[in-house]
């Protein structure tokens, strides 16, 4: 019994449609191969595991053909019973991280293509190899974070297209009785290099034109969103804020001003001294994923004190979970009128402080921490933010509206320490009182104060050290009348207050440059900025943009018809203008900034004009489909020929020539020149020479001059006569042909 059950078995796994194609194999192994090494490259796995993965691959692949005839009885068995310890070690590493299981399983499909690379015999086998290599292209797609990726796909596809070709070719070799008949070109370089060209340029064109009129939806999320493997690390009793490019930064602003490190913003720390002058080495901090664009709002800063912005010096409150996300909770007396979600992802490339970046007001936090600091200030991290780590957060915004200017309410009390200040000069009262238009509402004064420092104030990074014992404020204000966004933010935060709007400083990064290809914001350390927040009655903190230059991004940025052609135009712009000198760069980016904005106007303009007159789209619609039929009819007219009226003598002597065969049955090729069709038919009948009439033809139709009366009279007669001696020898062909159809129709 037992010898029959192993026959059976041996029997039921012999391979059959066994593929021998070596070219296939080849293709597919190479598509695997990249597909694994694209997971090193993303950090996935390590480089050691990928290259072990595709060692193993490639003795599998080698012994599937060796052994391709074969049972394989025993590789199968050893295949399943480490499939099933894969799928455990993938089920145990989703229940320990169940927050993001793409790395687990990423692992479990580098695991099926090892152990299925040790049995494919078949060319669905190699399909299922293929398509696998895909689904492990797309996993690690999912963690890129750079436009080049694109290299990457672009070489699987160098190798899967290929395979697709060849698995097509083996398909109808396979499935036609008569191969020869079903054969299909061969692939050259050449000819893949075009496909591929086509491919890259079909894709980028629809990906923008989708991108064009979808747009970017505040998406909900199901049961999480990204975040780092939690990170181990020593608890301390009290938090300890940290700057890496500050290591010794003191809790209180030095009788001296700090010295500006090019390497990290001196506006992260307990202190925002605006004695410290230096500017910003342009390096990548990190890329952020967000449903609309915003400020990543850092610390915020409630006391002046002449030269520098301090905060709270309690300590503050410890936020502990034990599931993710972490709840931030908010002062109940604190209006907040939200109307909106901001969902973000953190992918930090430098290392970072302690310090929590957040677009304005986040309510839910997925961060690799058991506990979160959080005061008036922000939110904090117990350890510094290293490169790789990844959070996300949800944010819930207040949009610009016209109920801030409608509104007069005046902040009723709880706001004092963001209207202290120190002693302030009086021509900085009377400045205020010159500002201000009387009877304004708070948002009116605000506005009115932010008018005035756009109208009257240059923004510059060249700044003269401020002297010793001068007020920060009146100095800019009175003596230099320029300063970077440090200044402005203060001038405005100071203003507000002495018009009784509670105000407070804010530092962070600006919004950074959008990448169209990946969805991200690239964020450098050239955006650390700092902007104001001010408290208005019954709204709550809303954030201001004082700083000449510098525009708040809105909720519709990013979310309209064609936002994706300005942002395109922008990031080409950016990265070309990186090869010009300096001196052209300036104009280069202003060159396609200008590209940038037409396209989006006309885009914009047309989008309305078909809401203004609907029927405009059918008339589009109209024309679009009129100019292919126009270039069909064109292409149809050109295949038979001009019509008969249009030929002079000798070319419409032809002309009947040609339509006489072909009522005899005998075609003229499209493909076929004057030459090969006359030659053909002297083959057919014998002792026709038509080697005259077609000279004389030649001369009639591509010559200078056309042919005199006796050369277009021999040329009638001569294709005459040619007719006729081809109507004998065809007729009673046609004659003995029609009789056997009549017969067998009987």
């Amino acid at each position: 019994m037992s010898g029959k059950t192993i026959a059976y078995l041996r029997r039921i796994n012999t391979p059959r449609e066994i593929e021998d194609s070596r070219q296939l194999r080849v293709a597919v192994w190479a598509s695997v191969s990249i597909s694994i090494f694209a997971l090193a490259l993303q950090g996935v796995t390590s480089l050691a595991v990928a290259l072990a993965s595709i060692a193993l691959v490639s003795l599998g692949s080698f012994m599937s053909w060796r052994r391709r005839y074969r049972p394989n009885m025993a590789v199968k068995v050893f295949i399943m019973i480490l499939t099933v310890a894969a799928l455990v070690s993938f089920l145990r590493q989703v229940y320990a991280q169940p927050y993001d299981p793409r790395m687990p399983l990423a692992e479990l499909f580098v695991w099926v293509q090892v152990l299925h690379s040790f049995d494919l015999p078949r060319s669905k086998d190699l399909q299922l190899s293929l398509v696998s290599s895909l689904i492990l292209l797309a996993l690690a797609g999912s963690f890129a974070l750079s436009a080049s990726f694109g290299l990457v796909i672009l070489f699987w596809l160098a190798a899967a297209l290929p395979a697709l070709y060849y698995t097509q070719q083996s398909r109808l070799r396979e499935f036609s009785t008569e191969p020869e008949r079903y054969s299909i070109p061969g692939l050259s370089a050449g000819r893949l290099a075009v496909i591929l060209i086509v491919l890259i340029v079909m894709i980028s064109m629809g990906g923008l034109a989708v991108g064009a009129f979808v747009p970017r939806l505040n998406t909900t999320y199901v049961r999480s969103l990204p975040f780092s493997i939690r990170k181990a690390f020593f608890s301390s009793d009290s938090y300890h804020f940290t700057n890496p490019a500050y290591p010794d930064l003191p809790l209180r602003p030095p009788q001296s001003a700090t010295k500006a490190n090019p390497e990290g913003y001196f506006g992260f720390g307990p202190y925002l001294d605006l004695r410290t002058r230096g500017t910003l080495i342009d390096l990548p901090v990190m890329k952020v994923r967000s449903t609309e664009p915003a400020y990543w709002r850092g610390l915020s800063f409630w006391e002046y004190n002449g030269y520098a912005w301090l905060t709270q010096e309690e300590e503050p409150e410890r936020v502990r979970t034990t599931t993710q996300p972490f709840n931030i909770d908010y002062d109940p007396t604190q209006a907040h009128a939200a109307s909106h979600t901001i969902i973000q992802t953190y992918y930090i490339e430098a290392e970072q402080p302690s310090v929590i970046f957040a677009a304005s007001r986040p309510d839910l936090l997925y961060y690799p921490s058991d506990y979160i600091y959080q005061d008036e200030s922000g939110l904090k991290s117990p350890f510094p933010l290293d490169d790789g780590l990844v959070y996300s957060v949800v944010s819930s915004s207040i949009n610009f509206s016209s109920m801030f200017s409608s509104s007069r309410m005046e902040v009723q009390g709880g706001f004092l320490p963001y209207l202290e200040l120190p002693p302030m000069p009086e021509r900085v009262h009377d400045l205020v009182a010159e500002i201000v238009p009387p009877g304004a509402g708070p948002y009116g004064r605000a506005l009115a104060i932010e008018d005035f420092l756009e109208s009257e104030y240059a923004y510059s990074l060249d700044v003269p050290p401020l002297p010793s014992g001068e007020d920060a404020v009146d100095y800019f204000l009175f003596e230099h009348r320029r300063g970077y966004c440090e200044h402005f933010a203060t001038a405005y935060a100071v203003l507000c207050r002495m018009a009784g709007i509670p105000s407070r400083v804010v530092t962070g990064y600006s919004t950074g440059d959008y990448n169209p290809f990946t969805g991200l914001y690239e964020v450098s350390l050239g955006d650390a900025h700092a902007w104001v927040e001010i408290y208005l009655e019954g709204i709550g903190w809303v954030t201001r943009e004082p700083t000449p230059g510098f525009t708040m991004p809105q909720p519709s940025q990013g979310s309209g018809a064609l936002w994706v052609f300005r942002d395109f135009f922008s990031w080409i712009g950016r990265n070309l203008s990186a090869l010009l000198p300096a001196p052209l760069r300036s104009a280069f980016k202003t060159g396609f900034a200008a590209v940038a904005s037409a396209v989006t106007a006309l885009a914009d303009g047309f989008l309305y004009s078909l809401g203004e007159a609907p029927w405009m789209l059918f008339l589009l619609a109209l024309v679009l489909l009129i100019i292919p039929l126009f270039w069909l009819a064109r292409r149809l007219q050109r295949a038979k020929g001009p019509p008969a009226a249009a030929l002079d003598g000798p070319l419409l002597a032809m002309h009947d020539f040609l339509g006489a065969l072909d009522s005899l049955g005998i075609r003229r090729g499209a493909s076929q020149t004057a030459g090969e069709f006359m030659g053909g038919l002297s083959a057919m009948v014998p002792g026709l020479d038509l080697s005259g009439e077609l000279q004389l033809f030649e001369r009639a139709r591509y010559g200078k001059s056309s042919l005199d009366e006796n050369d277009a009279r021999r040329l009638r007669l001569g294709l005459a006569a040619a007719l006729e001696q081809i109507e004998k020898c065809f007729k009673p062909r046609l004659r003995r042909r029609r009789s056997r159809a009549s017969h067998t129709g009987a």
